[in-house]
């Protein structure tokens, strides 16, 4: 299970609880603050201006109407145009450990 801690606050106790239940924390990188409900044309520039390789959104599902949210993805072929590619968290945690392997063969 992945945990996203509300306002990225780990000091409430939520790490030791995640690591004891063997869940995976996941922060983000970008933070369009979508929870306020602005409308889809406020948040894409937000994720387009602050995209990078590696980069994590944060786009909430739950709480609310989040029809700006998904109208919001309508960005994502901008992104991709750009050579952006879109995957899960399991999938980024395997492309490191990947990475990391390669990296330690090469330094031995």
């Amino acid at each position: 299970m992945i945990i996203s801690p509300p306002g990225g606050r780990l000091n409430n106790g939520l790490a030791d609880y995640a690591k004891k239940k063997n869940y995976v924390v996941v922060l983000w990188s970008i933070a369009p603050k979508d929870f306020l409900q602005p409308p889809a044309s406020a948040i894409a520039p937000r994720v387009l201006s602050q995209a990078k390789p590696g980069a994590i959104v944060l786009m909430h599902d739950g709480g609310a109407s989040r029809h700006n949210t998904v109208q919001a993805l309508s960005a994502i072929p901008q992104l991709k145009q750009q050579g952006y590619r879109f995957v899960t968290v399991p999938q980024l945690e395997m492309q490191a450990a990947q990475k990391q392997q390669t990296a330690d063969r090469k330094s031995h």
